[in-house]
This record gives structure tokens, sequence and C-alpha cells, in this order.
């Protein structure tokens, strides 16, 4: 199973991942055109030829099975989760407007316009949140929290979402905050802007299932050994001691004693179900992984939305069969976001 520490990578780099390519340029990057982008994507069997937003094409021109994956997730996060529709689109705006992501925004208002609601109720929100229903609240302001500085929720916050929607729907918001970091982040780094015929619906895409075969003796020979740049002659010189402020307020000692904190928990937010629950409800149409689950994100969100989880594993997979990145690399992105969110885990 794949772990955090991918998808933080996989975050990362999907920024920096697309190089110059013929085709219409979006605000920092050139994009692939529509029909371009398609050709590159032969594996999706159904839905072909629709109109493609920016990203995915600017994502295309080096990744495509990750373009793809991301097409299907995209989805599967406006159309599948288990959300209402319309709480489900106030959810991802009011995560938008705390990215200050514009693009973002407008596909969310898009949503809310489709699953029936007004532009100009989602616009007012901001004013609007004291007079919501408690239920609807309570979970937009746990999104946007979570956007802005996710370590500081408490229990006693998700405790209450709990047990206004339950553990399935809880499950569902987080992961709507969590996409929408992901996404806004994407779209802020490559400055896309709403495409002139967009917002566009969601598209449903279907790939060939995956067929196991014995490795061939080309499977098996060695990867080619990767391609570095030769050293600098001149590189800057390393300062002898940080003088960062922010970064170095928390020393070492007060990071192991926070990780051990988090280490002795004994009890989640939302109870986590084994392996075994997890496996027997699992739809009959979602291949069941080969091996047992013990990864607790990954048990808490195949267990409460498999869905939404399977379409994120598949996006991480894509990435990880495309990419080719230098471990040190890996490590030193994920210790920066990680130390820069707090997050512990």
């Amino acid at each position: 199973m794949i772990s955090l520490r991918c998808a933080i990578i996989f975050l990362l780099m999907l920024a920096t991942a697309t190089r110059t390519w013929g085709g219409t340029p979006a605000a920092r990057v050139p994009v692939l055109t529509n029909e371009e982008a398609w050709k590159k994507m032969t594996f999706i069997e159904t839905e072909r030829g629709r109109q493609l937003p920016v990203w995915i094409r600017a994502l295309a021109v080096s990744l495509p099975k990750t373009a793809a994956a991301m097409i299907d997730l995209d989805h599967a996060q406006r159309m599948e989760s288990t959300l209402p529709p319309l709480l489900r689109a106030k959810l991802r705006w009011v995560a938008a407007d705390a990215n200050r992501c514009a693009y973002a925004k407008a596909y969310a208002r898009f949503d809310y316009v489709r699953a029936g609601g007004k532009a100009q109720d989602i616009d007012a929100l901001p004013k609007q949140m004291d007079k919501l229903l408690k239920e609807e609240r309570i979970a937009l302001q746990l999104v946007k929290q979570l956007v802005e500085a996710a370590y500081t929720v408490t229990d006693e916050q998700v405790a209450e979402v709990v047990e206004l929607h339950g553990e399935k729907q809880t499950v569902a918001i987080v992961l709507v905050a969590a996409y929408a970091n992901f996404q806004d982040r994407f779209l802020l780094a490559l400055g896309a802007e709403v495409e002139p015929d967009g917002p566009y619906a969601p598209i449903k895409v279907s790939f060939p299932k995956p067929v196991k075969k014995e490795p061939s003796t080309e499977d098996k020979k060695e990867k080619p050994k990767r391609i570095v740049s030769p050293p600098e002659k001149h590189p800057p010189q390393l300062p002898e001691k940080l003088d960062d402020p922010e970064w170095t307020s928390l020393s070492f000692d007060v990071l192991r004693q926070r990780l051990d904190k988090q280490i002795a928990r004994r009890q989640a937010r939302v109870r986590i179900p084994d392996w075994e629950t997890v496996r027997a409800q699992l739809p009959p149409e979602m291949p069941k992984p080969e091996k047992p689950i013990r990864i607790k994100w990954s048990l808490l969100t195949y267990g409460y939305q498999p869905r939404l989880a399977a379409a994120w594993l598949g996006g991480l997979r894509a990435f990880r069969e495309e990419s080719d990145l230098d471990a040190v690399f890996h490590e030193s992105m994920f210790w920066v976001v990680t130390r820069s969110l707090q997050c512990f885990y």
C-alpha cells in the first residue's frame, strides 16, 4: 500500500512535472490541446473527446497516466462522494476561498448551480455562515480550518462533526479538504485560469482491467540509471547556521516529544476498521488489494469512503509508475512539507 509519504511527494511533483510542449499556454506552463491530450491517453476507454480542463492538459504533457487517473479522481470527488451535492459544492468552495484559488471557486460554484443552487448564495457564504443550520456550519468551519491550520483541530471539534454527520460522512468531509488542498496548490502553481468556455462538468472515464502476467526477461532487466545534471562548478556557500526563527522554533527534542505523544494515542478521532471488515464491505466491482492493509489512514478511507480512496490511490500508483525521482529528493520534500504543516504522523 502506498504511504502518506508518497502522497506528499506526489502532490509536490505534480506542480513541477510539466515541460515545454506545443499547445495553448496556461498562465505559467504550456499545455496540450484537447486533441493532443486525448492522443496521449489512449488507454481511456470511455468519454473520449470530451473537453478537458486546462490542468489535466498540462499534466498530460509528461504524465498521461497520472492525468487520466486525476480525471477519475475529479469525477469521484465531484459526483460520487456520499455527501449531498449542495453541501459537497459548498465545502469545496470554502476550501478554495481559504486557499485563494479562483479557478477552484469557479468550479465549485458551477457544481453548486448544477445541483440546483444559486450562484449568489454560494458566493455569499462567508457573510451567511451564522445563518446556516448547525450541521452545515460546523462542517464548513472544519474544512476551512483544515485548509488554514489543520494542526489546530481538536478532538472535541471532530467529535461534534461525527455526532452531527456520522463517521462515514465525517471522513468524506475531511477528504474534500484533502483533495482541495492537493488540487488548489497544483492549480496555483500552474497559474491555471478558467477555460474560456468553462467550467466543465466532470468526466466519467473507465480503464481496461489489468491483466496479470509473468514477468518477462525484459521486465527483469535492471532499470537504466537516472541521468542527473553535472555538479555546479561554483555552488552557493551553505550557511553554517540556519537563521530562521519560524523553522527553528521547535527543537528536535520537541518534535520527538510530539511524535511520541501521537504514537501513544490509543484511539483515533474516528474509529478505524480492521482489515477483514474493510475487505468484506468493498464493492464487488472494486478490485480487492492483494495484501492486507495495515496503514491506518488507508484502512480509514477504504473503510468509510472506498470509491474516493481507490481513486486517490489510483493516481498515486500512476504517478509512481511514470515518475523517476531521486530518493533523497523524496525525503527532503517530505520533511519540508510535513514540518511546515506540523504533521507528526
